[in-house]
């Protein structure tokens, strides 16, 4: 049943050019990752590029969190790839418009690549609510034009142990797929 249930999402999702955002949740032991592999399945099917992340429940180390794997995915970066590849892609993002020019220093942040001279001071002056809200922004907006080429699957797994950014990090992403 549920698996229809996804199937009517994707087609929709397909047949609109619109997104949704789907929660699943159930107790340990049921079927949700089998089912989700299904799903992904499907997706990749109908044309959808796939991009994961996840969140740990006992944290992770230093670029590992679920938005900044989700954002190296969605660059097409491998786990482990070394500064300068990640400068080097993040460069091509905003040469080819994928990310503007503006957001560059929060997509250095989210790629955890050191802010170049001309864009320290202006990291430097912002604070931690301004930081995230940016990420934010650069992250929706990676989605966002992503998406307009076409289809994109995000799996966000175990998010009920994420903290409150990776939470609004969701929740901007789920106000955005509709639109």
């Amino acid at each position: 049943h549920e698996l229809r249930q996804f199937s009517g999402a994707i087609e929709d999702c397909l047949e609109t050019g619109r997104g949704q955002t789907i929660y699943v949740r159930g107790e340990a032991g049921i079927g949700k990752s089998r089912l989700l592999e299904e799903v992904e399945a499907l997706a990749v099917e109908g044309g959808f590029s796939r991009h994961k992340s996840l969140v740990m429940d006992f944290g992770v180390g230093k670029g590992q969190d679920a938005i900044r794997t989700l954002v190296r995915s969605l660059l097409e970066l491998p786990a482990g790839t070394d500064k300068r590849i990640r400068a080097a892609t993040a460069d091509k993002a905003v040469e080819s418009g994928l990310v503007p020019p503006q957001n560059r220093v929060h997509l250095n942040d989210l790629l955890d690549l050191e802010q170049p001279t001309e864009l320290r001071s202006q990291y430097d002056a912002m604070n931690n609510d301004y930081r995230n809200r940016g990420k934010q922004e650069t992250l929706t907006g990676l989605v966002t034009t992503l998406s307009a080429a076409g289809p994109v699957l995000i799996q966000i797994e175990d998010i009920h142990w994420a903290n409150s950014i990776v939470l609004n990090h969701a929740a901007n992403l789920a106000a955005a797929g509709p639109n």
